[in-house]
């Protein structure tokens, strides 16, 4: 968790997908704030934990399959310089969707992301959230080189150099 590793850190943005009849930030302490990934912030703030979230996080809402994640285009303007990275970790999950919310959320949500940082001069980290090990079977180690989209073509078509022979 970001807060817990580097308390530190500025004013965190948080894009939320609102439910009927509530906001972002209603969802985002009502729900998220309880889940397993804020325990360590739980432990270590106490009766500040609620209280320190909301003076580091922003809650927005919006929804990664709209164009510039459903942010108005002001918001994206007053972001402007003052967001230094966007972190997106969303997508579906689920095995078997339909291919049209696959690819609004999985595909379209990164390049939507990548145009809310290029307005905003911001970076951007794409964290995929499942299938990343492609065909492959076993552990997939974070050292290990990037052979781009397809590990294991790339690996039949050319064993020898990925083992260094030549």
């Amino acid at each position: 968790m970001l807060l817990d590793r580097y308390p530190g850190i500025g004013r965190i943005h948080v894009l939320v997908r609102p439910r009927a009849g509530g906001s972002a930030e209603d969802r985002f302490f009502g729900r998220v704030i309880d889940t397993e990934p804020f325990r360590p912030l739980r432990e270590r703030h106490g009766d500040r934990f609620e209280e320190f979230l909301r003076e580091k996080c922003r809650p927005m809402a919006g929804d990664v399959s709209e164009p510039l994640l459903g942010i108005p285009e002001a918001e994206i303007e007053a972001l402007r310089g003052r967001l230094g990275c966007v972190i997106n970790c969303a997508g579906l999950v689920t095995f078997n969707p339909s291919l049209e919310l696959a690819v609004a959320v999985n595909t379209d949500g990164a390049g939507n992301a990548a145009e809310v940082c290029r307005r905003t001069d911001a970076t951007l980290v794409h964290v995929s959230t499942c299938f990343v090990a492609g065909t492959r079977r076993g552990p997939v180690f974070e050292d290990e080189p990037v052979l781009g989209s397809f590990p294991k073509k790339h690996a039949d078509d050319n064993d020898e150099g990925l083992r260094g022979a030549g």
